[in-house]
C-alpha cells in the first residue's frame, strides 16, 4: 500500500501547474497576479531601453549595417546574405575573422529596415528593445509554468533581475547584437512549446512541429543555440520528471534539426575554422598552451563577478585587458575550483531533479560554447556573451529573493525586505539608463571605455580614431592640432601595450598626415607595412604618399631647386618602389644636373616598371644617342 501510494503521489507531480485545478475565485486572482507580474517586468524591461532610441549606430554596427554591402541594398539583398558568410559583405573573405559565421537571420532584418525606412536608425534601436521584452515575457511563461510549477513571485523576481541586469545594456544597446536577442528569444520559444508537448494528450504534435521551427530560427540567428540539443533533455527531465532514457529520446527532433541547420551552414561558409594571425581577433596567439588554458579558466571567473557585480563594463577586454596568467596563478585556480566544484554539485543533485542543480548546468552548457575551451571564438571574452547563461544567474537570485521573502514574517522584516529590494532594482535600473547613453556613438563609447579597459590596445587605437575623425571637422586650427596630437598619443599608448599592432601604426600615420607632417606618417605606414606586409591599408596610404611627395617634387622642380625636387622624389620612390613616373622624373631631374649616367639608370628602371612608358623610352634613347647635347 505504501508503494502504492508513493507511485501515485509521484504520478500526481508530474502533472505541470494547471489551473483547472484551482477554485474559480482562486484562478481569477491567480490570472490577475499573474498578468500584473507580467506587465510590470515588460514595463520595466521598456522603460529601461527606450532612452536608446535616442542613440546612433555603434561600435560594430558597420559589420552587419553601415558597412555590409548586403544590407545596404535592402530587400534585393537578402538573397546574398542567404548565401555568404555573415561578415563577408564587409571583409570581403570570411577568413579574416576566425572561423566562419552564419546568422543571416538579424542581418536579414537589417536589409529588410533598410529597405522600409532607410537610414532610421531609432527604428532598429526600438526593434532592440521591443524584442527584449518579447523575450522578458517568455522567460517569465517558461519559469512561471514550468521551472517554478505556478510560483509567480519566483517568477516575477527571477524576470525582474534578468530586465534590470547591466550586463544585457550591450545586447540591446548595440543593434547588431540582435543575432544574440533573436538566438536567445527563439530558445527561449522553442523551450515553452517543447515543454507544452504532453505524449498523453492528443493534438500535441504540433507544439513540437513549432518548437523545432523555432529551434531552427535561434540556430540562424547564431550558433550557440546548438548547446540546446543537451538542454532541451535536461529540462524534460527536470520539469516532467521522466525517465533519463525518455528525456534524452525527446531531443531527437531537434537533433535533425541540427543536422539541416549544420548541411545548410557547411554548404555556404564550410566546417573549417581558419586561424586568424592577428592578435584581436586571436586573443591566445602570443600564449603558451598553459597560459592560455589558465587566462580562459580566470575569464570563466570574470564572468560570475559580472553576474554579481556588473561594474565596470567596457566593450572590450582584448589584448592586454586581461593578461596571460600562469597555471599556478591563484585566479586560475580559484576558477578551476569554483567551476568544478558547482559542476559536481549539480551532477550529485540533478538525481534529486532540483530546479538549482539544473540552473547550474544550464550555466556551465551555455557559458562553455563562448569560453574558448571547446573552439576560439575570436575574442578574449565579452558581456554579450553572457546573455543566455545570465538566464541561470536570474532564476537563482529570483529563488533567493523569494525564500528572503517568505521568511520575513513580519511587517517590520517585510519592510526591510523591499527597500533593499527596491535600491537594488533603481541602482541597477540607474546603471542600465547611463550605460545606454555610453552607446550613444562611437564617441562616448570609446572614449568613456578607456577608462574601464586602460591596459587594451585596442581601445585606445578606437578612441584616437573617433578623435581624428572629430577632428576633420574642427575648423579652428589650433583646437585641431590639439585634438589630433591627443589622438597621437592614444596610438602610442597602444603601441606600448601591444608594439605589434598594425592599425595603431596606420591611424597614427593618418593623424600625422592631417598634421602635414608627412615625414612621420610614411614612417608610422613603413611601420604598419612591415608588421603586415602587403596589407592593403598601408600600401594605399603609402601610395597616396607617393604622389603626394611627387607633387611637391615638381612644385621644387618649377622653381629649378633641383635637389629638393630629389629628394622628395626618392621619397616617393620609398613609399612606392612601382611609380614608374617617379623614375622617369627622377631622371629627368639628374639629366638637369648634367648627371647622364644617373638619367639613363632611371630610366630604365621606369620602363622595367612599364615597359610601355613611351615618354621614358624617348628620353633614354636621346641619352644614348652620341648626337645628344648634354
Amino acid at each position: 500500500m505504501a508503494k502504492a501510494k508513493k507511485k501515485k503521489e509521484l504520478k500526481e507531480s508530474r502533472k505541470i501547474f494547471s489551473e483547472k485545478n484551482l477554485p474559480a475565485s482562486e484562478i481569477s486572482v491567480q490570472q490577475y497576479k499573474h498578468s500584473l507580474f507580467l506587465y510590470i517586468i515588460l514595463a520595466i524591461g521598456f522603460s529601461l531601453y527606450i532612452n536608446t532610441v535616442f542613440n546612433e549606430y555603434t561600435y560594430d554596427d558597420g559589420m552587419a549595417i553601415t558597412d555590409n554591402t548586403f544590407t545596404q541594398k535592402g530587400f534585393s539583398g537578402i538573397r546574398e546574405i542567404l548565401s555568404h558568410d555573415t561578415f563577408i559583405g564587409v571583409k570581403g573573405t570570411a577568413g579574416e575573422l576566425t572561423g566562419g559565421r552564419y546568422r543571416p537571420l538579424s542581418v536579414i532584418t537589417f536589409a529588410i529596415e533598410k529597405g522600409l525606412f532607410g537610414k532610421k536608425v531609432w527604428i532598429s534601436h526600438l526593434i532592440n528593445v521591443l524584442l527584449f521584452c518579447i523575450l522578458l515575457y517568455y522567460l517569465f511563461q517558461v519559469s512561471y509554468r514550468f521551472l517554478f510549477k505556478g510560483s509567480e513571485l519566483k517568477a516575477f523576481f527571477s524576470s525582474l533581475i534578468f530586465a534590470i541586469h547591466p550586463i544585457h545594456t550591450e545586447v540591446v544597446a548595440n543593434i547588431k547584437s540582435r543575432d544574440e536577442i533573436f538566438s536567445f528569444l527563439f530558445l527561449l520559444i522553442s523551450l515553452y512549446f517543447f515543454l507544452q508537448h504532453d505524449e498523453k494528450k492528443k493534438n500535441t504534435a504540433k507544439y513540437i512541429v513549432f518548437s523545432c521551427l523555432t529551434y531552427f530560427l535561434a540556430l540562424l540567428s547564431k550558433e550557440n543555440g546548438i548547446t540546446f540539443l543537451v538542454i532541451f533533455p535536461i529540462t524534460y527531465y527536470i520539469c516532467k520528471k521522466e525517465s533519463i532514457i525518455k528525456s534524452i529520446r525527446t531531443v531527437l527532433p531537434y537533433m535533425g534539426v541540427a543536422f539541416i541547420y549544420l548541411l545548410l551552414r557547411f554548404k555556404i561558409v564550410g566546417m573549417h575554422f581558419s586561424q586568424s594571425h592577428e592578435l584581436m581577433n586571436a586573443p591566445y596567439l602570443l600564449a603558451s598552451s598553459a597560459q592560455a588554458f589558465a587566462t580562459k579558466s580566470y575569464v570563466l571567473t570574470k564572468y560570475l563577478y559580472l553576474l554579481f557585480f556588473p561594474y565596470p563594463l567596457t566593450y572590450d577586454y582584448s589584448f592586454n585587458q586581461i593578461p596571460y596568467l600562469e597555471l599556478w596563478d591563484i585566479r586560475n585556480l580559484t576558477g578551476i575550483l569554483v567551476h568544478l566544484g558547482l559542476l559536481i554539485y549539480a551532477l550529485k543533485k540533478i538525481k534529486e531533479r532540483g530546479i538549482i542543480s539544473y540552473l547550474i548546468l544550464f550555466y556551465l552548457i551555455t557559458i562553455s560554447i563562448v569560453s574558448n575551451f571547446i573552439f576560439d571564438i575570436g575574442a578574449t571574452m565579452g558581456e554579450r556573451f553572457l546573455f543566455q547563461p545570465s538566464f541561470s544567474f536570474a532564476l537563482l537570485s529570483g529563488i533567493f529573493i523569494n525564500y528572503v521573502y517568505v521568511k520575513s514574517n513580519n511587517k517590520l522584516k517585510k519592510t526591510i525586505f523591499i527597500s533593499i529590494l527596491s535600491i537594488l532594482t533603481i541602482t541597477a535600473s540607474a546603471q542600465c539608463i547611463t550605460r545606454n547613453m555610453d552607446w550613444k556613438n562611437d564617441y562616448t563609447l570609446f572614449m568613456n571605455d578607456i577608462k574601464n579597459s586602460p591596459q587594451s590596445a585596442k581601445v585606445y587605437v578606437y578612441a584616437g580614431v573617433v578623435m581624428v575623425k572629430s577632428a576633420d571637422a574642427e575648423t579652428d586650427s589650433i583646437k585641431k592640432s590639439k585634438i589630433l596630437n591627443d589622438a597621437i598619443s592614444k596610438f602610442k599608448k597602444s603601441i606600448e601595450i601591444y608594439p605589434a599592432y598594425t592599425d595603431a601604426y596606420l591611424n597614427m600615420g593618418v593623424a600625422y598626415s592631417n598634421l602635414n607632417d608627412k615625414e612621420k606618417a610614411m614612417e608610422c605606414w613603413e611601420k604598419a607595412n612591415a608588421i603586415s606586409p602587403g596589407y592593403f591599408m598601408a600600401t594605399a596610404n603609402l601610395n597616396y604618399l607617393s604622389d603626394y611627395f611627387l607633387k611637391k617634387a615638381v612644385e621644387y622642380f618649377n622653381i629649378k631647386d633641383y635637389h629638393t625636387a630629389i629628394r622628395y622624389t626618392e621619397k616617393a620612390i620609398r613609399c612606392n618602389e612601382k611609380n614608374a613616373l617617379g623614375w622617369f622624373n627622377l631622371g629627368g631631374y639628374w639629366m638637369m644636373l648634367g648627371d647622364k649616367e644617373k638619367a639613363i639608370e632611371f630610366w630604365q628602371k621606369a620602363l622595367a616598371i612599364d615597359p610601355s612608358y613611351s615618354e621614358a623610352t624617348v628620353w633614354l634613347e636621346k641619352a644614348k644617342s652620341p648626337n645628344e647635347n648634354n
